[in-house]
């Protein structure tokens, strides 16, 4: 009877809180923007435009990406930077009109495009301000400087538009016009790299992604921690849960409603809570002993969470099944270890940490096809496993000579790799979307840090200041906006 009342109720709350019904909103239609074979339609001159509006419920990303689209000359866009060591691609970036705000957007847009990850396959550009270009010869002088691209900026009231020509054929590539009069200046900047970076290198951008993680201090002899999200080009950090002792967030997979979950240490259990992005909190799971570490299938309707309600932590899986329009709580582990730090994959498997047959943490593969738990790392110990769907792989810490490095796994060849070798304790390594990078914390000296690892690059950095004590990152699978005003 107490098993039967325990699915029904986790049901209940799981089903209130993941089952979102998403919303298709009408997309604008845009008209074609003719330019003379001889001229070039001027940046404030762009006839047959039908505006975007940013709606202030909607990812400005999202609005934008659908709508408002500038045609160009040229069709579909086919523009790629190959990783050569010496080589860099020269842009103008050329600024007509201005309301000041593109004084602030410009620059910080530069330093995007040119920041991590771009040390051996970035950009050069220079920025031009008050510029008339309205033919030909006036984007030739550029090319004859050496310059591959030209990008258009103007700026007015609560206008954006942008265009980006070939400068070897003086033929305009792509273009968008939207308005962004409730954006900040760091969302237009954010919306304008990304837009460029996909265009520019043919790959998702990581721009309006968030990683999200826990900043330790003490209080009254405490040890509190808060939530914060960042950029994670820019480290800007935003609140989103202050105070209480939170541990391990884990993003949701919607975009139109991205929720953080994370674990919460109280004096009677580790409940499970969640937090959208204008800082709302809620009890999501409350059950004895420890609720948490969640991971959800991309569309949603499938997420797999721990609990240790019966003594040992225990891997659950809630889902919605189609066809009979129920939802599933079913047990997944059934040993005597503890089973943690899950991620569910799309066909069901799940990629898990537990020690149930050597007694210390060991990477597994749960098989949901055959029922088959696979042993993937088979020596030492092995935590904090981060699966990537792109591309195949399992990052997990390895201790080496006393330190935790990272090393991967990759499904498809069944291959180890270590990536780092420097000193300081890595732990809870988390994937960029499209994998290219990897987020983890790094220990050393009594501080802990937040750092990127560029998959290409084999290069990383650190994100947090050394003088915070961060912890736990998580990195959301797609667009987020925190709202700026937090209620804490």
């Amino acid at each position: 009877m107490k098993k039967k009342l325990y699915i029904i109720l986790i049901s209940i709350v799981f089903n209130q809180l993941f089952c979102f019904q998403i919303s298709q909103k009408n997309k604008s239609k845009v008209s074609a923007c003719e330019v003379k074979s001889n001229q070039l339609a001027p940046i404030n001159h762009t006839p047959n435009l039908k505006d975007v509006a940013f709606n202030q419920s909607c990812d400005p990303v999202s609005a934008i990406t659908n709508e408002g689209n500038i045609p160009g000359d040229q069709g579909a866009v086919s523009i790629r930077v190959q990783p050569k060591a010496s080589q860099k691609m020269k842009i103008a970036l050329i600024i007509e009109q201005n309301d000041t705000f593109l004084d602030e957007v410009i620059p910080s847009l530069v330093k995007n495009l040119d920041g991590f990850g771009q040390q051996r396959t970035g950009f050069d550009i220079t920025i031009s301000h008050n510029e008339v270009v309205h033919h030909k010869k006036d984007i030739e002088k550029w090319f004859k400087q050496g310059y591959q691209l030209i990008i258009f900026v103007s700026g007015q009231h609560d206008e954006l538009i942008w265009r980006v020509y070939d400068a070897s054929q003086a033929t305009m590539l792509a273009g968008k016009k939207a308005k962004i009069a409730q954006l900040s200046k760091e969302q237009i900047t954010d919306y304008l790299a990304n837009e460029l970076w996909t265009l520019l290198t043919g790959q998702e951008s990581i721009f309006h992604t968030k990683i999200a993680f826990c900043k330790q201090y003490k209080h009254k002899n405490t040890i509190l921690r808060d939530i914060y999200a960042t950029n994670p080009c820019a480290y800007k950090p935003q609140l989103l849960v202050k105070g209480g002792k939170p541990l391990a967030p884990r993003w949701n997979k919607n975009e139109v409603n991205p929720l953080l979950l994370y674990s919460e240490i109280t004096p009677k259990n580790i409940r499970l809570m969640s937090a959208d992005m204008n800082g709302n909190r809620r009890i999501v799971s409350n059950w004895d002993g420890m609720n948490g570490w969640t991971s959800f299938a991309s569309d949603g309707k499938a997420v797999v969470f721990c609990l240790s309600k019966s003594g040992n932590s225990q891997l659950y899986c809630h889902e919605y099944d189609e066809l009979t329009h129920k939802i599933n709580v079913t047990q997944v582990t059934h040993n005597s270890g503890n089973n943690i730090s899950p991620t569910l994959r799309d066909n069901g498997d799940i990629i898990f940490c537990s020690d149930f047959e050597t007694k210390y943490p060991q990477i597994y593969y749960y098989h949901a096809d055959t029922k088959v738990f696979e042993r993937i790392a088979t020596d030492g110990y092995c935590a904090s496993p981060s699966f990537c769907e792109k591309n195949h792989m399992i990052a997990y810490c390895k201790p080496i000579n006393g330190v935790m490095q990272i090393f991967t796994y990759n499904i498809d060849t069944q291959e180890h790799k270590q990536l780092t070798f420097n000193e300081g304790s890595k732990d809870e390594s988390c994937w960029s979307p499209q994998g290219q990078y990897l987020a983890y914390s790094v220990d050393l000296n009594s501080k802990s840090r937040i750092a990127l690892f560029n998959m290409v690059t084999q290069e990383s950095l650190y994100l947090t200041p050394e003088t915070e004590y961060c912890v736990y990152p998580t990195w959301s699978s797609g667009h987020v906006m925190v709202s700026e005003n937090i209620n804490v």
